[in-house]
């Protein structure tokens, strides 16, 4: 982020009618149709889950199975 900061002012400074929309330099600005969340069989309960959402899964899965495996060592 601070690399992408010195560039647009780098361009502000020596060339401002050069220097690129905001949205376009930061590309997690974009609000076009490719980046929204896409609905699945046209349920709007139904949205396809975030990167962030599945590794909070695995890591919940994982750690469900580690206290499962302590209490089985516990009890013996």
């Amino acid at each position: 982020m601070d690399h992408k900061t010195a560039e647009l002012m780098a361009f502000a400074v020596n060339d401002p009618s050069k220097m690129p929309s905001v949205e376009k330099h930061y590309g997690f600005m974009d609000d076009s149709d490719e980046n929204k969340t896409t609905i699945i069989n046209k349920d709007p309960d139904q949205l396809e889950p975030e990167d962030w959402q599945n590794d909070q899964a695995i890591l919940l899965q994982q750690a469900m199975s580690v206290k499962a495996v302590n209490a089985r060592k516990n009890k013996e």
